[in-house]
This record gives C-alpha cells, sequence and structure tokens, in this order.
C-alpha cells in the first residue's frame, strides 16, 4: 500500500529546505547582486585591487614627500641596492630567471668604476617597470620569473640613499615601511597577488581562492578585506551559492549526499567563510535533509519504508532547522511550514496507520 501524501510532504519539504539559502544568502551578502561566480569574482577582484590602489597611492605620496624634501636632489645608492639585489637572487637560486629587459636595466648602473648612482625619476621608472614585467610573469604562469622581479624590486623598495641625513631617513623609512607592508600582503595572501597582477581569470577566482582555497589563506582573505566588506560578502554569499548548487542541481529537489559531501568539504573554513550562527545551520540543515526521504515528482512511499522512528526524527528536526531564517515566499519559518503540514497529514487515518508500532 502507498501513501502519496506523504510523499508530497517530504517533496514540500525539499523545497522549503532549499529555499533556506535564498533567506541566508541575503543575510551574508546584502550588498551583493551578483548572480554568478564569475560575477562574484569580479566583486572580489576589485575589492582587492581598490584596496591595493589606495595602498599604491600611500607609498606614492611617501616617496614624493621625501622627494619635496631633498629638494628633487635624490640619489639612490645604487652599488648598494645592486649588493642587496644580487646577493638575495644569488640564495634563492633565481638570478638566471631574471627577465632579460630587466636585467639589461641593472646592469645599465653597473659602471667600469663602480656602481652608477640612480636619480629619483629613475627609480620610479625602475619601480613601474619591475611591476609591469611581474604581472607579466604572473599571467604567464611564469612562477620563477615572478619571484626573481619581487627580489630585486624589494631590494629597490629598500631605497638606499646616498648621503641620507637624520632627517631624510625619518621619512624614507615611511616610504620603506609602506612598501614593504604591501609586499608581505602580497606575499601573505594569494588571492590579493592573483587580483592586482590579473594572474586568475574572474571566471575562476571563486574556485581556486574561496571553495578551492587552503584554511589559513581563506581566514586571511577574511582578515584582509574586512569583515562584511564587499569582498568578504562576496566569499560568503559564493560559498552559500555551491553549497546550494551541490544540493539542488537541475532537479530543485533537495540531494541530501551531494549536499553533505559539500559541506564535508568545506568544513575546516566554514568558520571563516561564513557568520557564526550561518555553519550550523547548514549542519543541522543537512542533518535533516538526510532524515527526510525525498520523494521525486509523482510518486510515492510505501508504508514498509516510512517507519515511526524516521518521519518522527525528520519531523522534529525540520521543526528545529533554522526557526529564525524565513521562507523566502511567505515570510513564516520553515519550520512552521513543516509542522503545519505533517498537523494535516496526521489527520488521515492512513497515515496514521502507517505511523503505528508494527505497521508495513
Amino acid at each position: 500500500q502507498k501513501f502519496p501524501e506523504i510523499g508530497e510532504t517530504f517533496k514540500r519539504q525539499s523545497e522549503a529546505l532549499a529555499q533556506n539559502f535564498d533567506a541566508l544568502r541575503d543575510r551574508v551578502g546584502p550588498d551583493i547582486y551578483a548572480t554568478t561566480p564569475t560575477q562574484l569574482g569580479d566583486v572580489l577582484i576589485g575589492d582587492y585591487k581598490a584596496l591595493d590602489a589606495a595602498r599604491q597611492s600611500t607609498i606614492n605620496e611617501a616617496y614624493q614627500k621625501l622627494r619635496e624634501t631633498a629638494g628633487g636632489d635624490l640619489l639612490i645608492d645604487t652599488n648598494q641596492f645592486l649588493s642587496t639585489a644580487d646577493a638575495a637572487l644569488k640564495k634563492g637560486l633565481k638570478s638566471e630567471f631574471l627577465p632579460t629587459e630587466i636585467e639589461r636595466q641593472i646592469n645599465s648602473f653597473r659602471g667600469e668604476n663602480g656602481a652608477i648612482p640612480m636619480t629619483f625619476e629613475q627609480f620610479e621608472a625602475l619601480r613601474t617597470n619591475l611591476a609591469a614585467a611581474t604581472r607579466k610573469a604572473e599571467r604567464a604562469g611564469d612562477g620563477n620569473a615572478a619571484q626573481a622581479l619581487s627580489i630585486v624590486r624589494q631590494s629597490l623598495e629598500d631605497m638606499p640613499l646616498v648621503g641620507e641625513t637624520a632627517n631624510l631617513k625619518q621619512l624614507a623609512d615611511v616610504a620603506r615601511g609602506a612598501a614593504r607592508e604591501r609586499f608581505q600582503l602580497l606575499d601573505r595572501d594569494p588571492a590579493y597577488k592573483a587580483a592586482v597582477n590579473d594572474a586568475v581569470a574572474p571566471d575562476d577566482f571563486v574556485k581556486k581562492f574561496v571553495i578551492g582555497g587552503k584554511r589559513d589563506n581563506t581566514s586571511f582573505m577574511v582578515q584582509h578585506l574586512g569583515e562584511n566588506s564587499p569582498g568578504h560578502q562576496a566569499m560568503q554569499v559564493a560559498t552559500l551559492d555551491y553549497l546550494k548548487n551541490q544540493a539542488l542541481g537541475q532537479t530543485n529537489q533537495f540531494a541530501q549526499a551531494s549536499f553533505n559531501k559539500a559541506l564535508r568539504g568545506l568544513e575546516d573554513r566554514l568558520p571563516d567563510l561564513l557568520p557564526g550562527d550561518v555553519a550550523p545551520t547548514l549542519k543541522q540543515l543537512g542533518s535533516v535533509a538526510k532524515l527526510i526521504k525525498v520523494a521525486p515528482e509523482g510518486s510515492a512511499i510505501s508504508r514498509s519504508g516510512t517507519t515511526p522512528s524516521l518521519l518522527s526524527q525528520a519531523t522534529e528536526g525540520a521543526a528545529n532547522v533554522a526557526e529564525q531564517v524565513v521562507n523566502a515566499k511567505t515570510q513564516v519559518p520553515v519550520a512552521t511550514i513543516f509542522r503545519g503540514k505533517l498537523k494535516s497529514l496526521r489527520g488521515k487515518q492512513e497515515v496514521k496507520k502507517s505511523l503505528e508500532p508494527g505497521a508495513g
């Protein structure tokens, strides 16, 4: 004997479970209107580039103030720069990976009678050239060239000055510190480096750095972007969209096995990717979905396949899931919907019999 009422209830509960995602999405991403991974990647990259533009502006202002204080006659101690860069490249076994055009520019400051001092204009031009070459290497996936260029640029940004006075040293230290902080952040946050160097396309950004990112890296992304920033909201929305897609696919029926597998894959990163109360709600959602036997549309559930304990557990679980999460369509808590459906079913004699001990 079959009871389509139970199958229909489980089907509707599947839809109610799915609607939790939309309500949660509105909570974690109130300022995010992107609807695809590519658009979310654009948001993340844009937020990183905005942070970097502000950081670069601070660095440039510090250099400009130093130059103005020096009266425009600011010379870089090229001998110290070359010695530091050469030693660092040799130590890291990266000397041979330096792009030819950059190596040629650096060698132009090696004179027969010693290093040729570098003017501030040349210093800024070389900084710009190094930045462009680094972006090119990152986009090409040439890690060795990118590292070699980074070593040279850090040595240059240390900016040893000819005849550095105490007053100039103080200003130079501010500029050096700002530049050094940026380098440290680029090394610490792979997503930041990829964004500013256009090394990863928006299409792949979320998959690589959010869904497929390492725990410590995703944690630092949140810290770097800032709590509730556009980038942080995009990370949270991307996580929920991924889980929703794993749960629903193309059928709009809640696939608990796929959902719970995806949830387990993100488990170590959930505390960073989602607010504190959302991750436990999703885990409970997965537990309830596991108990609920979702029937495909048009099917029914046999009496022998629906035990009293199973339906009871599913009922109680659904009643407790996301009490504060509002159904996106009805503005009624999802748990309330299921309680009402179950109450209606329990009024039917056939279903009542199916729940009696020993039924089957």
